[in-house]
């Protein structure tokens, strides 16, 4: 009771001087655990409360010379109040003290600790960081002296996951080789603020894109003399019937496609008939009769429908949406439209009722587009999604960009179908031939994976002490698909870039 009294008496008097009390009075002990022991320039020691930089959490440690780099003083800046402890070499079971540690990180950052102090080893996980959180690594497994390389290694195309803000200090990271078409390869998927110290980060090489699926508008193997495109024969003084043909081709199914009908004959000089133009119209390719001196014309063959364009190479590898990346692809080409049917043939004068003209035959369907391919992954080392980040004294690896993949191809187009037939040994006339269909246009090729130490998003981060190790030998993009004489050819995807900052869309 004495001892509280004089002690009342002495904090009132320390407040009462003129900051002369100086340094720790004897009750040293009882006056810190205010939070007001003050150093001989005035300033707090020991404040344990101090709020953390930027919007991390506040590990420091009451006892720790040090807060700023616990690393620095490990046996007096990691304590039980403020960390979890890990250990791979550790029992499982554990409850995460520094006596009895978590085997699994997944555990600790499953916990509410503020900070996490890893031990030295390799620990084979998969993880996201979902909590604002400072992890510290290198330590031994005492945890009260420095120790050898801390690497996390998911065993997958991304190394670490990070949707908040968080700081790794001395802690590696790896990612593997993408194994999907297209995939890329990323050691640290940051969302939030990253602030990385001293580690090393690897990412894999990215794999290369996937070709793109070339055209098919038809059956290719239809014949041209098969009842479903080739032109209705006459039947006696009847011309062949109006042939329907567009349901044939998977694209411009609802176009109006049609070989000619053939024109009507007659015994009579002035009632046979002209044939039909075929459909879509290009040119008038009917068969005509002609009573002044009676004859007829065949049907002339369909107009050949336009090659058309290839599409638009891909400029840029990746899309990001949501912390999920996916690899572009080039436009695909176009779909050709068909040919032109057939005209119909004249019908004819006939004593012998023998007149009727023959029917165009179905114009060709148009060639199918060809796909765009699908662009090479990258190998990102770092990829910062956030604004803010902060990148010291850390050595980044990558692996090469995938290649590129090619446009598929774009499709012939089909020849058009045979005509129809006057009656054999008749007087009237044949249908024409139908058009052959447009060449599709090929697919647009995919872009060369990058191979980049930091890409962001944004703002530079700041980066100090970096030291970028990146292959040479950039990705090349994939080449166009193939397309028709006359038309813009599809483009060539863009070569991927290696390099160690590369700010991305």
């Amino acid at each position: 009771m004495k001892r509280s009294s004089f002690f009342v008496g002495i904090l009132g008097v320390t407040f009462a001087a003129t900051a002369a009390f100086v340094g720790c009075a004897s009750f040293q002990a009882d006056i810190c655990a205010y939070g007001v022991c003050k150093e001989g320039d005035g300033s707090v020691v020991g404040d344990a409360d101090a709020s953390s930089e930027g919007g991390l959490p506040d590990t420091n440690v009451r006892d720790c010379p040090n807060n700023d780099d616990p690393l620095s003083v490990p046996e007096k800046c990691f304590d039980d109040v403020k960390f979890a402890f890990v250990n791979a070499a550790a029992p499982a079971g554990g409850n995460g003290t520094k006596a009895n540690p978590f085997q699994k990180l997944a555990d600790a950052l499953a916990g509410a600790k503020p900070g996490i102090a890893m031990a030295q080893g390799e620990y084979k996980e998969a993880l996201v960081v979902e909590r604002g959180v400072k992890i510290f690594g290198g330590l031994a497994p005492s945890f009260v002296a420095r120790g050898e390389a801390t690497t996390i290694a998911s065993g997958g195309p991304v190394g670490l996951r990070v949707k908040t803000d968080a700081l790794l200090s001395s802690v590696s990271v790896r990612a593997e080789a993408a194994t999907e078409d297209g995939g890329s390869s990323v050691g640290i998927l940051a969302e939030g603020v990253l602030t990385l110290v001293n580690g090393t980060v690897t990412a894999g090489a990215g794999k290369a894109g996937g070709k793109g699926a070339d055209g098919a508008n038809y059956v290719a193997s239809l014949p041209q003399n098969d009842p479903a495109v080739r032109g209705n024969d006459a039947m006696a003084n009847a011309g062949g019937v109006e042939k329907i043909c567009a349901v044939y081709c998977n694209d411009f199914a609802s176009s109006t496609v049609t070989g000619g009908a053939g024109g009507g004959g007659s015994a009579t000089v002035s009632n046979p008939t002209n044939g039909g133009s075929g459909a879509p119209m290009g040119i008038d390719n009917r068969g005509i009769y002609n009573s002044g001196v009676p004859s007829c014309t065949p049907g002339q063959a369909g107009m050949v429908a336009a090659n058309v364009n290839g599409g638009k190479e891909a400029g840029f590898p990746l899309a990001i949406e949501g912390g999920a990346i996916t690899a572009t692809k080039g436009v695909d080409g176009v779909t050709a439209k068909p040919g032109q049917g057939g005209g119909g043939g004249a019908g004819m004068l006939s004593a012998s009722a023998r007149g009727g003209g023959g029917g165009g035959g179905c114009g060709g369907c148009g060639g199918g587009a060809g796909k765009g391919g699908q662009s090479g992954g990258s190998s990102i080392a770092v990829l910062l999604l956030a604004p803010g980040a902060k990148i010291t004294g850390t050595t980044l690896v990558t692996g090469l960009g995938g290649a590129g993949g090619p446009g598929g191809a774009g499709q012939t187009g089909q020849l058009g179908g045979d005509r129809g037939e006057a009656v054999t040994g008749g007087d009237g006339c044949p249908g024409g031939r139908g058009g052959t269909g447009g060449h599709g246009g090929g697919g647009g090729g995919g872009a060369g994976g990058h191979s980049v130490g930091v890409a962001y998003r944004g703002a530079r981060p700041a980066i100090e002490g970096l030291v970028p190790k990146i292959p040479s030998g950039p990705a090349g993009g994939g080449a166009g698909g193939t397309t028709g004489a006359g038309a813009t050819a599809a483009g060539t995807g863009a070569q991927g870039l290696n390099q160690a900052e590369l700010m991305i869309p």
